[in-house]
């Protein structure tokens, strides 16, 4: 079985070899490589500081609220919802997706560390934790409690008219 492992090993990293080092071509696919790596990390820059904005203002608001209680005074309703955990979202923020994504990946991190039953329950809740960091949708996307888009109702409300015009004989109108 290691030789196979070998084999196949040393086969896949002379391809890649070929692939980037092609006297014909490989100067363009090491450019345009080059070119995606570069802007995955400007999209992960531009990502991690919209998270760390967002971050930032929860935790103003948070203090601003605990000022409030401290006082003993009712905050005043601004037009501002107030603060809560927003995984049951259908869209998550993207400071509650890094949270998530940082503690769900150390969950599993930890898990694969340990032995048997306690890597099983780890990273089965650092899998779970970080699926919604990855995928961006909160708990409310499923399970029947969202609601409607905008798309949706309208593609809803138009099979609605088709089929109300079907049943009376008329031909069902084109929007």
């Amino acid at each position: 079985m290691d030789r196979a492992m070998c084999l196949f090993g040393g086969a896949a990293i002379g391809a890649v070899t070929m692939y980037y080092f092609d006297p014909d071509r490989g100067r363009a696919r090491r450019a345009v490589c080059g070119d995606q790596w570069a802007a995955r990390g400007r999209r992960s820059a531009r990502y991690l500081d919209k998270a760390g904005r967002d971050l930032a203002h929860r935790a103003r608001g948070l203090a601003h609220e605990a000022t409030h209680l401290v006082r003993g005074e009712t905050p005043a309703e601004d037009g501002h919802r107030p603060m809560s955990l927003d995984i049951m979202h259908e869209h998550l923020a993207p400071g509650t997706r890094l949270l998530l994504g940082a503690l769900g990946g150390g969950l599993f991190a930890w898990g694969l560390a340990e032995d048997a039953p306690e890597a099983c329950v780890l990273g089965t809740i650092g899998a779970a934790l970080a699926l919604p960091a990855v995928t961006g949708r909160g708990a409310g996307c499923g399970f029947g409690l969202r609601g409607l888009t905008h798309h949706e109702t309208r593609r809803t409300s138009q099979q609605t008219v088709a089929a109300s015009s079907e049943r009376r004989g008329a031909p069902a109108p084109v929007m």
